[in-house]
């Protein structure tokens, strides 16, 4: 438990900080760098419909936002998994669910609150073999690193990320009943995006380092055996679905 409270903290800080940098960094490119086919900055007090509020509505996020308020009822050659626009539609109809502001919003509440617990999760990984000072560091490097903005709009990489350290922690703890929610994750993982499936790859390494390593090829009974490696059929499963 000290170690879970410790990675809270430590989570908390490095969410906090990236968070409100992206925010300063968005209000001062909205509000003082002119918009394309514009000559001035546009001003961000516009009420509801104020560009610095929908700083982050652009590309995916925008066709997520549609799926969740909508339906798939756009490019039908576009394919969006469903999880994540599934969740944002639930979000929005806590939020109020009449327009897609709502849905939007919920984007990125989701998204940033994925983001933290991905924070956590890291951290109660790593400190499983590295010092806690190390652990400190990939918190800041992963927050931190250029393409991190991804973590702060509506998009899926928050959730996958996610799902990948849990599925990690799990097979890192090796438990009977472990390989099984690890297999139930990596479902809603491919439900998330196609490249979930891949988390299959690291689950079948584990498997082979937990159970047929010389050292332990014979501590283990074949129910055993079999019990792990059975979730592994729940990755491509969710491709199915």
């Amino acid at each position: 438990m000290s170690i879970v409270r410790t990675a809270l903290k430590e989570a908390a800080w490095v969410f906090v900080l990236s968070r409100l940098t992206i925010l300063i960094v968005s209000y001062v490119s909205v509000a003082l760098l002119p918009l394309i086919g514009q000559s001035a900055p546009v001003t961000c007090i516009h009420g509801i419909h104020n560009p610095c509020l929908f700083a982050w509505y652009h590309w995916d996020a925008m066709a997520y936002v549609t799926v969740a308020y909508q339906g798939y009822s756009f490019t039908p050659h576009v394919a969006f998994f469903p999880l994540w626009p599934l969740l944002i539609h639930f979000g929005g109809l806590l939020l109020g669910g009449y327009f897609p502001l709502s849905y939007y919003l919920a984007g990125l509440l989701l998204a940033n609150v994925c983001f933290y617990f991905a924070l956590v999760l890291l951290y109660c990984l790593l400190c499983e073999d590295f010092e806690p000072s190390l652990a400190k560091r990939a918190l800041f490097y992963l927050a931190f690193y250029p393409y991190a903005l991804f973590f702060f709009a509506g998009y899926t990489e928050s959730l996958f990320v996610l799902f990948s350290v849990a599925i990690f922690l799990l097979l890192r703890r090796g438990k009977p009943l472990d390989w099984w929610f690890a297999g139930g994750i990596g479902f809603l993982a491919t439900l998330t995006r196609s490249t979930g499936v891949l988390l299959s790859i690291p689950f079948f390494i584990m498997y082979v380092r937990h159970f047929w390593v010389p050292a332990k090829r014979d501590q283990n009974s074949w129910l055993q055996k079999i019990n792990a490696l059975a979730p592994i059929v729940l990755f491509p499963l969710a491709i199915l679905a």
